[in-house]
């Protein structure tokens, strides 16, 4: 069983100026919203919306997954012999798994 207090760490409070860092950067737009893998992050609230499905609400377990997969995708970019120009196979394939675990729930 997860602690609560695992989830709360991936909190858009805590995680938003990272994210925010991204506009313009890593291969995101500059924009008031991060688009990947037909998810839309707004940089005002950290709201996510699924671009394939309207009106899909994720789980917030997979919203707070996201907030964790970016700010490891920004560490990641530090060290450059890590840094692939886009997200990773292993990131994406992370990500895929950990969605599919939540929408079949």
């Amino acid at each position: 069983m997860e602690d609560k207090r695992d989830i709360e760490y991936w909190s858009w409070e805590r995680c938003c100026s990272k994210i925010k860092s991204l506009k313009g950067r890593l291969g995101f737009k500059y924009s008031d919203k991060l688009r990947f893998l037909r998810l839309s992050l707004s940089l005002n609230d950290g709201s996510v919306e699924d671009e394939l499905i309207a009106g899909r609400k994720l789980h917030p377990y997979v919203v707070k997954g996201i907030y964790c997969i970016l700010c490891g995708y920004i560490v990641r970019d530090l060290d450059s012999s890590l840094y692939l120009g886009s997200l990773s196979y292993a990131t994406f394939s992370w990500l895929m798994s950990f969605s599919t675990f939540f929408l079949a729930s």
